[in-house]
């Protein structure tokens, strides 16, 4: 596949991705671009993890398709927590596109969530 050379929805990306407290800094990690703000050149962006539901963070949902999607090993998305990304943002990696269904599975999850 050949790498993108901006952000699109579906693509999950190598991306700096801020913690929840801002205060600690952030690091690269895989990032699933969920869609754009109306009006705002911001994509929104979903952590992938390789670590599953657990407690303390229950809203993970499973990527099925995770080899389509062009990741190494069984991923999750963690979806009720956001960063918004500019969409001229740099990446360091494409992994790939996710496959639609898991997509959609993500979008409904992240819509339930959200109350959108």
């Amino acid at each position: 596949m050949r790498p993108a050379r901006q952000i699109v929805p579906g693509g999950i990306y190598d991306i700096y991705f801020q913690y929840e407290n801002p205060q600690q800094g952030g690091s690269y990690r895989p990032v699933l671009i969920l869609g754009f703000k109306s009006n705002h050149a911001l994509a929104i962006g979903l952590k992938v993890t390789r670590s599953g539901r657990t407690p303390h963070f229950p809203y993970r949902i499973p990527i099925i398709y995770w080899r389509h999607a062009g990741l190494r090993s069984p991923s999750w998305v963690q979806y009720d927590w956001y960063n918004e990304i500019p969409a001229t943002t740099r990446f360091r990696k494409f992994y790939g596109i996710m496959h639609p269904y898991d997509f959609q599975r993500v979008l409904s999850a992240f819509r339930s969530y959200h109350g959108i």
